[in-house]
């Protein structure tokens, strides 16, 4: 269980909080970093535990952690030794997230998530590398419009300028980081993540 946590003063101006988000994106190993925490079975991490399991090196982890508590984005427990850090369910109140909804939170989260995974996923990887992360976040954003049936997959394809194979592909890994997210330690009311409300069929 957490102790008790220490992050920065909440911030409330919208600039602040884009640039927190995609300083979480480059460089991706702070992505892998708050990924870890994010889907922490745990629910929080030692250092230790986070160089274990992304490959990041001790100090480039300290240093991610250090930002990441600064910005709001993770929170560290200050019982025992050693710390222990923790991305949920509290510090998704804390700024950015708690100025957003649960649509815009889990859109951002998914993108963070996907650059963190792209070395080991090489359906990601491959699409990052053709189309680039600003794609992926388009990607991702009709991914959960589909999901609530308000799309189908020729138009996710349209939409996107891919063809419908390739369309289809980033669709179901996607659908596979939002289920990850789905079962991970966040409170589900923070997100919005409708895994089992659409058809997901081509028409």
């Amino acid at each position: 269980m957490a102790g008790n946590v220490t992050s920065s003063p909440t911030r409330s101006n919208p600039i602040a909080t884009i640039r927190s988000l995609a300083a979480l994106i480059e460089p991706d190993h702070r992505a892998r970093v708050y990924t870890a925490l994010l889907l922490a079975e745990d629910g929080e991490l030692t250092p230790q535990e986070i160089c274990d399991s992304t490959a990041v090196p001790r100090a480039t982890i300290y240093d991610d952690l250090s930002w990441l508590v600064e910005e709001g984005l993770a929170a560290r427990s200050e019982t025992g030794r050693p710390h222990r850090y923790q991305a949920t369910p509290q510090a998704l109140s804390l700024s950015p997230w708690q100025t957003m909804g649960p649509r815009e939170r889990t859109y951002y989260l998914a993108l963070v998530v996907a650059v963190a995974r792209k070395a080991e996923n090489q359906t990601v990887e491959t699409f990052i590398d053709r189309h680039g992360v600003e794609t992926l976040a388009d990607a991702i954003e009709y991914t959960l419009t589909r999901l609530k049936g308000q799309t189908t997959l020729r138009s996710m394809a349209r939409e996107l300028d891919l063809p419908v194979v390739e369309t289809e592909s980033i669709f179901q890994a996607i659908v596979g980081i939002l289920s990850d997210l789905n079962q991970s330690h966040i409170t589900p009311q923070l997100l919005d993540i409708p895994l089992d409300a659409a058809d997901t069929r081509a028409e």
